[in-house]
């Protein structure tokens, strides 16, 4: 498995913009102010929808009454804010094997 990084990101949209007067260094410039203004709009409750990739919001999680492992003291757990993603239409279509699996699945299940 290869991770993408914001270089690699970077280099992609390079490449994609080949006859452009903008340098690298400015393309990483603006790729990290997107990814930054998405987080502060995902961190302050409100969903980013992007197009051709899905959407990103938060829901809220409950707090619960846990067990520390080592000494089984009772804890309770306060709740939480956790960012969910919902892949576009588009990019299911560019997963077929995750939709293949999904229907074995259920197929499975029935």
């Amino acid at each position: 498995m290869k991770y993408v990084t914001m270089k690699t990101i970077t280099e992609d949209v390079a490449k994609k913009m080949p006859n452009s007067p903008v340098y690298k260094y400015e393309i990483a410039e603006i790729v990290g102010k997107t990814l930054e203004a998405m987080a502060d709009r995902i961190a302050s409750g409100d969903p980013v929808i992007l197009q051709r990739l899905g959407s990103f919001h938060t829901r809220p999680r409950k707090g619960y009454r846990g067990v520390v492992p080592g000494t089984r003291q009772p804890i309770d757990v306060p709740p939480r804010t956790r960012v969910r993603f919902r892949e576009s239409k588009l990019l299911k279509e560019k997963l077929p094997a995750t939709e293949k699996l999904i229907k074995e699945l259920k197929d499975a299940k029935d």
